[in-house]
């Protein structure tokens, strides 16, 4: 469940920090966490013996809103692994003013084409020979050791970026520090970066298949698993938003990884960003696979298969193949990853999280007041707070 919620978010929350302020976005990042709790503990409770998302939300809200779920599932973990390739290019490939690992490591061999050292290429072998063979695996049980390493390389990433932090404050290098958003702030724009916030802790589709697998009760583990996961993911998140602040301040870029980017004057710089930018690619290849599984599931189960396509070999294999290439082919002309993000987050994201459970909670919680008007307040807030991300990232892409 952490692997599933540490991923692109981490990249973009930075300048989040940077546009809401250290306390600001502090707070907002706690909160939206509560709030994803809540949504959570929505689906544990009356979930039964159900063993996904979209059945349990069949049998209480009917074909429809099944339908509607899969296609938001499908969409938004689509754009979630489109993300995570943009960022695996800008770690290994980089570009002209910003090489990357493999380009700095390989560029000027007389041996090896300029052609073996694009974009295109370079992601297509790491397609290939990395997340193809790791994304084959057909249930959540046989990704543990994958997602073991995955939030390994997280922990990675994130304590090298603390370390590098410590250094950066510790060599005399005081930047700025904005705690509250700036004065004269558009209170829509900061309303619009709420979204992006959300979808570092959605995890809802991967709730019913882990509750399947977990001892009895199920539930009261699966609570537990909840509250440690996204409380992980909490503290991750701030650790590198607030980190991110005391090196770059107001140079944050909406991609973090951007800034690793630049020489930074502090010592074994040029090594612990390389342990930086690796480990933080490795730990997109391992989270690949736990993503992928619902994609595949949703759309599979979206589209008028042949009898037994959906369970026969061919089709497993056949359908991961087909996503990877349509991942492969949109990720080479993605724009900035936090308007990706936002709009994703504005929609699918907030559909997932936060509209289809409360939407579910008032049904079941008929006569119960206290619980209607609790879950009417998360399905308003989710509504509104989506509605601005959606109109302003819009505005941004046009732009």
């Amino acid at each position: 469940l952490t692997t599933t919620v540490i991923g692109s978010g981490m990249m973009a929350l930075p300048y989040i920090f940077k546009s809401l302020g250290v306390a600001g976005a502090t707070v907002m990042t706690v909160l939206v966490c509560i709030m994803s709790v809540t949504s959570a503990h929505m689906l544990i409770r009356p979930s039964g013996d159900h063993t996904s998302y979209s059945a349990l939300i069949k049998d209480v809200m009917g074909g429809r809103w099944t339908s509607a779920l899969q296609a938001c599932i499908a969409l938004n973990n689509f754009g979630v692994l489109v993300v995570f390739l943009d960022i695996i290019g800008d770690c290994l490939v980089g570009d002209a003013s910003k090489p990357g690992i493999v380009t700095t490591a390989l560029r000027g061999h007389a041996s090896i084409p300029s052609i073996m050292l694009t974009r295109p290429v370079i992601m297509a072998l790491v397609l290939v020979f990395f997340i193809l063979p790791v994304s084959l695996q057909r249930n959540l049980n046989s990704m543990k050791f994958t997602s073991m390493y995955s939030v390994t390389y997280a922990a990675l990433f994130v304590l090298t970026t603390i370390v590098l932090a410590v250094l950066y404050w510790a060599e005399g290098h005081n930047v700025p520090i904005r705690w509250l958003p700036a004065a004269g702030t558009n209170p829509i724009e900061m309303v619009a970066k709420i979204p992006a916030i959300m979808s570092a802790f959605i995890c809802h589709y991967n709730i019913h298949p882990l509750m399947a697998e977990l001892p009895h009760p199920p539930q009261r583990n699966m609570k537990k698993v909840v509250h440690y996961s996204l409380g992980l993911a909490c503290a991750l998140n701030i650790l590198v938003g607030v980190c991110a602040v005391i090196m770059f301040g107001d140079d944050t870029k909406t991609d973090i990884l951007e800034n690793f980017g630049d020489k930074l004057e502090v010592p074994h710089a040029a090594v612990m960003l390389i342990v930086l930018r690796l480990g933080y690619v490795l730990s997109l290849i391992c989270t690949f696979p736990v993503i992928l599984l619902a994609l595949r599931d949703s759309l599979l189960s979206m589209l008028p298969c042949v009898s037994g396509f959906k369970e026969s070999d061919f089709g497993f294999y056949l359908s991961s193949v087909c996503i990877l290439a349509a991942e492969y082919i949109v990720c080479l002309g993605v724009p900035d990853i936090l308007d990706v993000i936002t709009l994703m987050a504005s929609t699918v994201t907030m559909v997932i999280g936060f509209t289809i459970p409360a939407a579910m909670t008032i049904q079941l919680a008929k006569g119960d007041v206290v619980v209607s008007l609790a879950s009417s307040v998360m399905f308003w807030i989710g509504f509104a707070v989506g509605l601005v991300g959606l109109v302003v990232s819009c505005y941004n892409l046009s732009t």
